[in-house]
């Protein structure tokens, strides 16, 4: 449907329109030239072959096609990019898991410490020093290191992580010599952070006490800083828990969110191939005569309510075009949302008309002449009022026309952009999609239908199609595979600092074997007991979540300033937070708790 011409005509524009937004400029640069060299002698290029009329306002500068994915802030790129901002929030995590995952190291060795309280006594006796005490536990935690290490090389290259990620990570192709050294040093440092205190803990054992199997006892001031690692471990929980909750919750408000127009049973088919040639092809009076017959044919039959024809899609797409409202100049430099839409279309998207009329071939010269402007390109035009935008001139590359309606904002893109200035206008040589909303009934029926129309009139077009619903909620599938990966760090987060909890358990209960047989004795009943291990940590837990909640507090913010339009953030999500670490928590110390209380007092006061 796009003829040779179109190439052409393309070449030519491209030659002296240096602001086109629906193309993109690369340049191969020479072996040893500079990126920067290049801008600072940008203004002097422009100076030179660039119109005046086209400097004013716009900012030339090169940036590297490696930069584009990450760092890029434009409104339009070629693919959905992302930010530096994640890849700091998965960093952030990691580290936060591996800071919960040491300390949980640091719980559980230090209470299974006490199994061995007679061998590390019998040791020291023998001529054991310090320095190999800690020397011989140092070494046992690099060994649960390094096994870790590996088993994570192999673990995180899963497929499954590809699903999450939406990429196709290849083992072989990401394993650098830069990567497996930053991995050797991170074991380093996880061994002696997680392995260095449990190491000095059981070097600090008195000998005799030892052997007697009362070695600790004289430790009691450690207990503050173990439950010092449990409350910053439950934080961090709390931490990632509440973010989890919050991004679900935003990525709910993002897609119930009214986008000012209809989604739902709308079909989107394109017109052309997908090249820029298209943007320039010639009016085809055969093509438009053509698409007329077969919008004709498919709205009489069954299942099809309307057609319209656009030059991109609502809520996907849209390019800027140089545009000169009624109040300005040239000089001004404005550049606008700009759509080509059929006479039907605002009313096959459901749009509301605020002022004025939408298009209507029953006057002949909307098409020369006519154009529908939304209500910020009202405010942004300072034409007061709808009512007062009717009737005002607009200079759009050329094209003289007035406005002779005003539509009520919709969002044109992504929520992730505010909502700007547009101007309508029909202009069938521009034309790319038809758009066709259906009936919510026997759809595959409908759409086999249509396909037998379009084949019949454009046989040398394959026939595509896409629901526009799917198109839009495809927008935030990065945001979809972000929200994916939280929670399961959150998961894995919360189960981490569950068994730091159970390492606390452990120890406190080994500590207090001989005080709650002696409350058995004097008649302490179950319940009294479970309160006295559940007390300390329930106070632990609102410790920590108290701590998370400004911190975490901050950074959602922070987050949530990415979306123009964004849910708030509200106690309810830090109630459910704490609700469920607890009942987490507290399922965690019920093992111990329970056992504790049940078991024979006799057994525990034997020695005395």
């Amino acid at each position: 449907m796009e003829n040779d011409e179109a190439a052409e005509r393309m070449r030519n524009n491209l030659a002296t329109n240096f602001v086109i937004s629906h193309s993109y400029t690369y340049v191969l640069l020479r072996p040893g030239t500079s990126p920067d060299g290049i801008n600072e002698n940008m203004p002097a290029f422009l100076k030179k072959y660039c119109p005046p009329n086209r400097m004013v306002g716009q900012v030339f500068d090169l940036m590297p096609v490696t930069d584009i994915h990450l760092k890029s802030t434009l409104l339009i790129e070629p693919t959905q990019t992302n930010s530096m901002t994640n890849i700091f929030i998965f960093i952030a995590i990691g580290i936060l898991t591996l800071l919960i995952a040491s300390i949980n190291y640091i719980n559980l060795s230090t209470a299974q410490s006490f199994t061995r309280i007679k061998e590390i006594g019998i040791r020291k006796i023998l001529g054991s020093a310090k320095s190999q005490l800690i020397l011989q536990f140092l070494a046992e935690s690099f060994l649960f290191c390094l096994v870790a290490a590996v088993l994570s090389y192999g673990v995180f290259y899963l497929p499954l992580l590809n699903e999450y990620t939406n990429k196709e990570l290849i083992f072989i192709e990401v394993i650098d010599l830069p990567l497996v050294l930053t991995s050797a040093v991170l074991l380093l440092m996880i061994t002696i952070m997680a392995g260095g205190y449990p190491a000095y803990f059981v070097a600090q054992f008195d000998s005799v006490s030892s052997i007697k199997g009362s070695g600790g006892n004289n430790l009691e001031g450690s207990q503050v800083f173990r439950k010092s690692l449990v409350v910053f471990q439950l934080m961090i929980a709390c931490m990632l828990l509440s973010g989890s909750l919050m991004l679900i919750k935003q990525l709910k408000f993002l897609t119930e969110q009214p986008l000012g127009f209809q989604k739902e049973h709308i079909v989107t088919v394109p017109l052309n191939s997908q090249n820029l040639n298209s943007i320039f092809t010639r009016a085809d009076s055969s093509r438009r005569l053509r698409l007329q017959t077969f919008c004709d044919r498919i709205e009489a039959k069954a299942g099809v309510e309307k057609t319209a024809a656009s030059f991109g899609v609502p809520g996907l797409s849209i390019i800027y075009r140089g545009t000169i409202p009624e109040g300005f100049t040239r000089e001004d430099n404005l550049f606008v949302a700009n759509m080509s839409v059929d006479y039907d279309f605002i009313d096959v998207y459901g749009m509301e008309t605020v002022a004025g009329r939408p298009f209507s071939k029953d006057f002949g010269t909307d098409e020369r002449g006519a154009f529908i402007v939304n209500e910020a390109a009202v405010k942004e035009f300072k034409w007061e009022t709808p009512e007062q935008a009717l009737g005002k001139t607009i200079d759009r590359e050329g094209k003289l026309g007035k406005v002779v309606g005003v539509i009520k904002d919709f969002n044109m893109t992504t929520l992730t952009t505010p909502i700007s200035s547009l101007v309508m206008e029909i202009e069938p040589n521009a034309w790319t999609t038809l758009n066709i909303r259906f009936k919510n009934s026997n759809v595959t029926a409908t759409i086999e239908n249509i396909r037998k129309e379009w084949n019949l009139m454009f046989p040398e077009k394959s026939f595509q199609f896409n629901f526009l619903d799917e198109q839009l909620d495809g927008q935030y599938a990065n945001y979809q595979n972000f929200g994916m990966i939280i929670r399961s760090f959150t998961f894995i987060a919360i189960l981490i600092s569950c068994l730091g909890v159970y390492g606390l358990v452990l120890f406190v209960v080994q500590r207090k074997v001989k005080e709650i047989g002696v409350r058995k004795v004097l008649g302490a009943t179950m319940g009294s007991i479970l309160q006295l291990i559940y007390v300390d940590f329930v106070w632990l837990l609102a410790i920590g979540f108290v701590l998370a909640v400004p911190v975490s507090y901050y950074f959602i913010g922070k987050w949530l300033e990415n979306f123009t339009f964004h849910t708030t953030i509200d106690v309810l999500t830090y109630a459910v937070s704490f609700l469920l670490v607890f009942v987490v928590v507290a399922m965690t110390i019920s093992y111990h708790a329970v056992k504790a209380s049940l078991a024979n007092p006799v057994h525990s006061l034997r020695s005395e």
